[in-house]
């Protein structure tokens, strides 16, 4: 069927077909990033947070519990309960409407934000830098303007870790997530402001977070 002639420009043509499709492949295996999924619009997590102050030095580790609701974007939802070496304390945000509040003395701060709770993409747009294992979780890690965001790399998806480099005061935060769940819908009540700060979201008096008064209302340091 075939000369020696067109025998061996069949053989250098399927050679040559082959070394470009794999130096294909391999171009494109090396382009492509993976990208970080976009969050549920409702979930709930645990995880334990570590706080650093501007000098290095530990100022403390508290276990948290959030709940998200970003279906509205116009008014997400935001709920920070947090717990440290006995004490507990609450961060609610409403939109850019803040009430840091402690249910065992009923003291309430209103405190108004110029920002609301990020979006579920908010981490999206960043750059990949490689894989690292998180509490045994192998897991990608991106980072964003100083932000590193790590999610596991086998499915279920799941953010593993957080790191934020600085707050309001300039203290870094280490987020280490222990469960994250999607939900079709909150328990009733979750978003709700407690009754003892009713006046305070009626008159919406912000005060100044610096003051060392912020234990009455936040004694978990959740608000950091």
């Amino acid at each position: 069927l075939f000369d020696s002639k067109d025998m061996k420009s069949f053989v250098l043509f399927h050679l040559l077909f082959l070394i470009a499709l794999s130096f294909s492949c391999k171009h494109s295996s090396v382009s492509e990033d993976p990208v970080p999924l976009s969050w549920p619009t409702k979930w709930v997590a645990s995880l334990i947070r570590t706080c650093t102050n501007p000098d290095r030095t530990p100022c403390g580790t508290d276990v948290e519990m959030k709940y998200y609701d970003y279906s509205d974007p116009a008014s997400p939802l935001y709920r920070q309960e947090c717990s440290k070496e006995g004490y507990s304390s609450t961060f609610l945000l409403l939109g850019k409407d803040g009430f840091i509040f402690n249910k065992s003395n009923q003291s309430c701060l209103y405190i108004a934000l110029p920002v609301a709770v990020v979006a579920p993409t908010w981490m999206q747009g960043g750059e990949f830098s490689g894989t690292e294992v998180v509490n045994n979780v192998p897991s990608h890690l991106w980072i964003k303007a100083d932000h590193k965001y790590y999610e596991s790399i086998e499915s279920p998806k799941r953010v593993t870790r957080v790191f934020t480099p600085f707050d309001q005061v300039g203290r870094a935060h280490q987020e280490d997530y222990g469960t994250f769940y999607s939900l079709e819908e909150h328990a009733p009540g979750t978003f709700d402001v407690p009754e003892f700060c009713s006046d305070l979201s009626i008159s919406k008096q912000s005060r100044n977070l610096s003051g060392s008064d912020t234990n009455d209302y936040d004694p978990a340091g959740c608000f950091q």
